[in-house]
């Protein structure tokens, strides 16, 4: 399976829905045949690892209420028939930008929880980002070393 990082999600978005990213604060009428590129989105988003997820519990609250949000379009648009406008309750800008601009601000590398911790480091920056990375990162390529010599 491949890594998705918060930078592809971010691409993504640029690709995908450039209106929506240019004007943030618009919020058009959905149409069927829109549902699979937000629903393909969606699952694109949740694929980022929780770990990549540093973000402050607005921008967390956003981003997790826009992926519902968008989840959740195909079963709204069955129940009415009728386009639906992408608004999110609460929130100044449409679900697209809320999750690209969280996306944004998350970092494209953070170590696994499996990773140990190193707290005779007393830098907390250099610990948990820099060096926890590092190790998560070899011991990734490790495993992955492993799994092409053992032919799989």
């Amino acid at each position: 399976m491949a890594r998705v990082v918060p930078s592809d999600i971010v691409k993504t978005a640029d690709q995908m829905f450039q209106s929506y990213i240019q004007h943030p604060t618009s919020f058009p009428q959905v149409e069927a045949a829109a549902l699979p590129s937000f629903a393909g989105f969606a699952r694109l988003v949740e694929a980022v690892p929780e770990e990549y997820l540093e973000l402050d519990s607005a921008s967390y609250a956003a981003l997790i209420a826009s992926v519902a949000y968008l989840k959740a379009l195909p079963n709204v648009f069955q129940a009415s028939r009728v386009a639906i406008r992408l608004l999110l309750n609460g929130y100044d800008r449409n679900p697209i930008a809320l999750i690209r601009d969280a996306m944004a601000l998350c970092p494209d590398q953070a170590p696994t929880q499996e990773t140990t911790a190193l707290p005779f480091i007393t830098d907390p920056e250099l610990r948990v980002k820099s060096l926890r990375c590092w190790i998560s990162e070899a011991a990734t390529h490790s495993m992955a070393s492993a799994a092409t010599q053992n032919g799989g």
